[in-house]
């Protein structure tokens, strides 16, 4: 048995705020236009100053890429929703402990994000101990038991609906150098030994190289997904 959504994949490299640290804000642009759950104040044709100057996002560190371009895209326009003083709010109420990282790297700001603009979100914490998983709501374990992964994510596809993941994988950089990332993708759809992911980054079964590659429904074995994973937005509207 198999199924693949038609989900329009998004290469955050393409992206003009910080595209080496947004796969979070990309991944859920994914999601978003997949479900037409686009706030109605988006417009890609507005310069990215415009929403800059009228959200006031509050970076930690310069971009290193500066800010160029005409227009938006909705990958930019997410990340700037995620560095609002409203999520920087979020962020220090759920995780005190992370004050001075990016709120688009706490899962209970993507969590807020996702919801206010439509999208419900029950988010896991995966453990590879014991298969103990627990969800979790702003910042809140709410329950504790047991989640199967893969059987969770064909779950969320037959209901038409990708699944945000976060995992850590190994990435080997050109000049022979490599680390583990935290790095967020989407899951798209499955067959019965493999799930099929877009990637903002790339394929990640070849430590992403060569660079860049494409990330487009990649083809990912069960038991390799299940390895990495640690996080799962299980989504619903």
């Amino acid at each position: 048995m198999s199924k693949s959504l038609p989900v329009i994949w998004h290469d955050q490299r393409n992206n003009e705020l910080y595209k080496w640290g947004t796969c979070n804000a990309t991944s859920i642009a994914i999601v978003m236009q997949y479900k037409n759950k686009i706030p109605a104040d988006y417009d890609k044709s507005a310069p990215l100053q415009f929403y800059i100057n009228k959200y006031q996002p509050i970076f930690t560190m310069k971009d290193e890429d500066g800010i160029i371009g005409k227009g938006t895209q909705l990958d930019d326009y997410v990340t700037i929703q995620l560095a609002t003083p409203t999520a920087w709010e979020v962020h220090k109420k759920t995780l005190p402990d992370w004050r001075n990282y990016n709120p688009r790297n706490n899962p209970f700001v993507l969590q807020w994000y996702l919801e206010s603009v439509g999208i419900k979100d029950e988010f896991y914490q995966v453990s590879k101990e014991n298969d103990k998983s627990a969800l979790y709501r702003d910042g809140q374990k709410i329950m504790s038991g047991n989640i199967e992964i893969l059987s969770n994510i064909r779950a969320s596809i037959d209901r038409d609906m990708p699944v945000i993941m976060a995992g850590n994988y190994t990435r080997k950089r050109v000049n022979g150098t490599q680390d583990v990332i935290t790095h967020i993708n989407v899951a798209v759809g499955y067959d019965d030994n493999n799930i099929i992911v877009n990637d903002p980054f790339g394929s990640m079964l070849n430590y992403y190289l060569p660079y860049p590659n494409d990330g487009d429904h990649v083809v990912v074995p069960n038991e390799f997904l299940k390895e990495h994973v640690t996080q799962l937005h299980i989504l619903s509207v």
